[in-house]
């Protein structure tokens, strides 16, 4: 049995819909930058400040801790003779 391939109709439907889903990724992702990250003005209007604004725990934001690794025992032997 012969597949059959999908034409364009089908095509431009499934591209119109993903469009759809990257538009509102978009959206959502602004919207959560303009709220927890609010401008000057804004917050002189009232809005409070969910995320402290300063440099205080920058470096554990941006860079993330790495586990400790540990060896299992016998590795951790073979290793030391």
């Amino acid at each position: 049995m012969e597949k059959k391939l999908a034409d364009g109709r089908i095509l431009r439907n499934f591209a119109i819909g993903q469009l759809g889903w990257a538009m509102l990724s978009g959206i959502v992702s602004n919207w959560l930058l303009y709220f927890y990250t609010p401008s000057e003005e804004v917050i002189a209007q009232g809005m409070p400040l969910f995320i402290t604004q300063g440099i205080v725990f920058a470096g554990m934001t941006v860079i993330p801790v790495p586990p400790r690794r540990r060896l299992h025992r016998s590795l951790h032997r073979q290793q030391v003779r």
